[in-house]
């Protein structure tokens, strides 16, 4: 011991390895993608994208909205997806079809007087953001009493990049 002091070493017997899922990057990645999108929306700022960081029952995010920097009441909740794919619609149908949320997710979106927005994000080429309202989406969803998850499809035509305001139309429709 010098001047009183222990000295401390560390050999782990085993080697110790730690990697990031690619599936946790993608989840970053798509709600920095959705967050850039809604923080950057107009010059007013009077749209703020908040991630929610404890037990979140499917939601990942809510957007708060405001009208001249004064707080509107409006807000929304996100459940955000993503995919390090292109997105591309079923064959049959004009839908894409954005995984799979499960049935307590789903019933929990089903019952809240405030909106959830499922946002589907390809982390590809221009990273084009597909949208829709969760309960109008998920209302004709038929499942076995015992499933654990459904798959929810999302019309193709609900789809943008840097314009979120049809997403906001969505959340003005709960609030006339």
């Amino acid at each position: 011991m010098e001047s009183g002091r222990a000295k401390i070493s560390f050999k782990p017997s085993k080697k110790i390895t730690m990697a990031r899922i690619s599936t946790h990057l993608i989840e970053t990645k798509s709600k920095d993608c959705v967050r850039s999108r809604i923080n950057s929306f107009e010059d007013s700022g009077d749209y703020i994208f908040r991630e929610l960081t404890e037990r979140d029952y499917g939601i990942d995010a809510l957007i708060e909205c405001f009208n001249g920097g004064i707080p509107t009441g409006k807000i929304a909740f996100l459940q955000i997806k993503g995919t390090d794919s292109v997105i591309i619609p079923l064959k049959r149908t004009p839908v894409v079809s954005c995984g799979s949320i499960s049935v307590s997710n789903l019933h929990y979106a089903k019952q809240n007087r405030i909106p959830v927005i499922i946002i589907y994000v390809s982390l590809k080429n221009e990273r084009p953001m597909y949208y829709a309202d969760l309960r109008e989406v998920s209302s004709g969803v038929a499942y076995k009493e015992d499933a654990d998850r459904v798959t929810i499809h999302i019309p193709q035509d609900n789809c943008t990049f840097d314009d979120i305001s049809p997403i906001l139309k969505i959340i003005d429709r709960y609030y006339l």
